[in-house]
This record gives structure tokens, C-alpha cells and sequence, in this order.
């Protein structure tokens, strides 16, 4: 800890300023700080649509004058809280940092950090010249499961890793909510497919395999959310489709399941706030969720594939999908004694000298494995001590990851081998 850093009142809870209140800013990160009240609360949003920036602000008690509909409607000399939470869209993430870093805010960053690498990059200098600590949301990071994975590779339980087997495994129907008619569904939008669902993915890796990458190699496409896929009678809205209830990929069947079972959190959350049958059809009639996934504007890879050589020569893949309805990422650990392999809730070493395989159950409950819990937890205490080394996701310590999706992305469009 720093001996002269002049942090918050040990008695009171941390100010915080929610910049982007979507499912994110409001659901997950509000939440948290509304079940942890003596660690911190959030006292002002900016959000420019007024219906989440409204119920942020109920949700919390913020008062009309530190609410706003943009975070450029906050004066610089006006010191609205200690913490700056920047959960706005990705494309829209570099301004709000560099603005808050160097007003001197603890600064809170969604991943990815920003879309292009020279804007990450701008980040990283604002965050080492700032006054205030800061951190990426690469939450996996902070997940008991993959901490203990990476303690049984240090331990040298399985000896030197030699390769490593990653699943990403986004799902059929969080793929069509997001990524072909959702918010991430074109890279000119937002960013490259692989920068934003899986920095997460590149970062544990090299957090696991303990060195820099110094090669990559990545194929994918978007081979199948297109008009080319669609059958003959499927129309440009699902309400309006005959082929409701044998397509895969129904928002109607899809959207109304979630509200007829009351479940009112995310994904339909970002649908209507209003969860009413009535609402949702006309958000399904006239928004972009009740699009056909074949006839939407979306060109974003819906598989990829990408392989990493490291420093010692260990080799890594990752494979990224749309066609699974698997629960959580999966995990082999190959090393010269041994293998670990996970999904999650639990690690399986094999034993290669002795021929034994044990099993380790992993409780995981929260956001992301309780990563988002951890994190959150863990940031507020580094901030409470002035103590940066708590967090491990620092934005240079972030960027890496960035670089990795960045250049597998350009090795897939260019079609080559790429070194780092």
C-alpha cells in the first residue's frame, strides 16, 4: 500500500459513476454494489437511453442532478465520484477512459478496452500517468476455477505444458442475440467477433501458459446466419413467420419462452423493460431482436479457429463457436507428466507417472464462474488501499490479449501465418 495515499473513509462506501447503463452497468455491476452496499454505491449514471437510465437511477436513489444522458454532460470540475464504471458500447469506450483517467477517477473498463489497437494503446499510457487505479473486466482472471486451474500448472502437477485446448463455447442462441442481431453484429459497429466475446479467451491463455505468444495462425467465417441459409418460406420478421416452431433460431418462440417463465434478467432484458406480452411484440414487431436470422445485417464470423505458438514452443488453440448449447468453456492443460482438463465446475488431472485420475469439484456461482463477484470485490479493496498490485487485469497488463485477437483476426483476413 502506498504509506501516501489519501483513499476513501474505511467507514464509508466507495462513490461510484456508472457510465452505460445497459446489462452490464445495471445488471451486473449495479447489482453487485447494490447487494455490497458498505463497499461501495452508485451516486451517478450517465446513460443516453432514458428508460435504463431512468431505472438505474430509481434502482439506486441517484439524485436528478448527477443523472445524465451523457458522460460528457459532467464538468470536468465537477467530481461526481471516485470510481468511473465504463460499461458503454465497445466503439465508445476510449473517450469516457481517457476522459476519467486523467481527471483522476478509479476507472473501471467493460472489455474489450477499445476496437483497434492504437486506441488500447492510448489507454494504456492514460492509465500509467493517471493518479487513480485502473482495470480491464477480464473477469475469467478472477474465477476460483481458473485460479486454481493455474495454480496446479505452477505447483508443476502435469510438468511443462506443452500444448493447450480451448472451447469457446458461445452458444446457438446467445450467438443469434448478440452477434447477428444484437448490438456486436457488425465489426464496423463495434469490433471483430474474436476481440469481443473472446479477449477473455486470449487472456487465459497466456495467463495460464505463463508466456508471450510469438505466432499466430486463425481461419473462420460467417458460414451459415445468412440469406443463402434461409429456407424458402422464412420472412424478414419471426412474427410473421410460418416456420415458427421448427426454426431453431424463433424470436418469438425464444423470447416469449424466457417471459412466459418470468425470467426477466438478460437476454429479454435487453429486448423491452416493459415485460409485458404486448411490449414484447411490438419490440419483436419493429426492433432489431425480432429479425430473421437470415436476413439481418450482420457480418461478423459466426466460428473461428485460431493456434498460438509461445515462447518455449508450447502451442495453443482456441475454437469460438455459434453451434453448441454447451454450458460453460472447456479446458485441456496437456503437459509432459500429466493433463488437466475442465469445464468449469470441476478439473480432472491425469496422472501420467502413477496412472491416477482425481477430480476436483470447483463451486462457481455468480456472474461468468463468480468472476464478476471477485472482481468487483477485489477492485474496490485495491482501491479502498491504494494498492494496484491487487488487480491483475491493469490495462497494460490487459493489452496483451487485445494484440492476440487483433492479429488472429488479421491472419484470418490475410490468410497467413502472422508473428508477433
Amino acid at each position: 500500500m502506498n504509506k501516501d495515499y489519501c483513499g476513501p473513509d474505511p467507514e464509508e462506501p466507495i462513490s461510484v459513476l456508472i457510465c452505460g447503463a445497459g446489462s452490464r452497468g445495471r445488471t451486473v455491476y449495479g447489482k453487485y454494489i447494490s447487494d455490497h452496499p458498505r463497499q461501495a454505491r452508485v451516486v451517478a449514471v450517465a446513460e443516453p437511453l432514458e428508460s435504463r437510465r431512468h431505472a438505474l437511477a430509481q434502482e439506486h436513489g441517484i439524485s436528478p442532478e448527477l443523472t445524465f444522458g451523457h458522460w460528457q454532460e459532467i464538468a470536468p470540475e465537477q467530481s461526481v465520484a471516485q470510481v468511473a464504471i465504463i460499461a458503454t458500447d465497445d466503439r465508445d469506450h476510449l473517450e469516457p477512459a481517457l476522459h476519467f483517467l486523467r481527471l483522476g477517477y478509479h476507472v473501471l473498463l467493460e472489455k474489450p478496452m477499445a476496437p483497434s489497437l492504437e486506441d488500447c494503446e492510448k489507454i494504456v499510457e492514460a492509465a500509467n500517468q493517471a493518479s487513480g487505479l485502473s482495470a480491464v473486466a477480464h473477469v475469467l482472471r478472477y474465477t476460483s476455477y481458473f485460479r486454481k486451474l493455474k495454480s496446479m500448472i505452477e505447483v508443476g502437477l502435469i510438468g511443462k505444458v506443452v500444448t493447450v485446448r480451448h472451447l469457446e463455447p458461445v452458444n446457438y442462441w446467445h450467438f443469434a442475440h448478440s452477434f447477428v442481431r444484437g448490438n456486436w453484429r457488425k465489426t464496423s459497429d463495434n469490433s471483430p467477433f474474436l476481440l469481443a466475446k473472446c479477449c477473455h479467451d486470449m487472456d487465459v491463455l497466456q495467463y495460464l501458459i505463463g508466456e508471450k505468444p510469438v505466432a499466430v495462425q486463425s481461419f473462420g467465417n460467417l458460414s451459415y446466419f445468412k440469406k443463402e441459409s434461409a429456407p424458402p418460406r422464412a420472412t424478414s420478421r419471426c412474427l410473421d413467420c410460418p416456420l415458427q416452431d421448427e426454426c431453431a433460431y424463433s424470436a418469438v418462440k425464444f423470447y416469449g419462452g424466457l417471459l412466459g417463465r418470468e425470467h426477466h434478467g438478460w437476454p429479454l432484458d435487453v429486448v423491452v423493460q416493459d415485460f409485458s406480452q404486448q411490449a414484447l411484440e411490438l419490440a419483436l414487431r419493429a426492433g432489431p431482436y425480432g429479425r430473421c436470422v437470415y436476413h439481418c445485417d450482420n457480418d461478423v464470423c459466426d466460428h473461428q479457429v485460431v493456434n498460438f505458438e509461445f515462447e518455449s514452443g508450447a502451442t495453443a488453440s482456441l475454437v469460438a463457436t455459434a453451434f453448441t448449447e454447451r454450458p460453460a468453456r472447456q479446458t485441456e492443460v496437456m503437459g509432459s507428466w500429466g493433463a488437466l482438463s475442465g469445464d468449469g465446475s470441476s478439473i480432472v488431472h491425469q496422472d501420467f507417472r502413477n496412472g491416477r485420475t482425481n477430480t476436483l469439484e470447483i463451486q462457481s456461482d455468480g456472474h461468468h464462474l463468480g468472476g464478476d463477484e471477485v472482481m468487483l470485490s477485489e477492485f474496490f479493496q485495491a482501491v479502498r488501499q491504494g494498492d494496484g498490485s491487487l488487480l491483475s487485469t491493469s490495462p497494460e497488463n490487459s493489452i496483451l490479449s487485445h494484440r492476440m485477437a487483433l492479429l488472429a483476426e488479421k491472419s484470418r483476413l490475410e490468410g497467413s501465418i502472422l508473428r508477433f
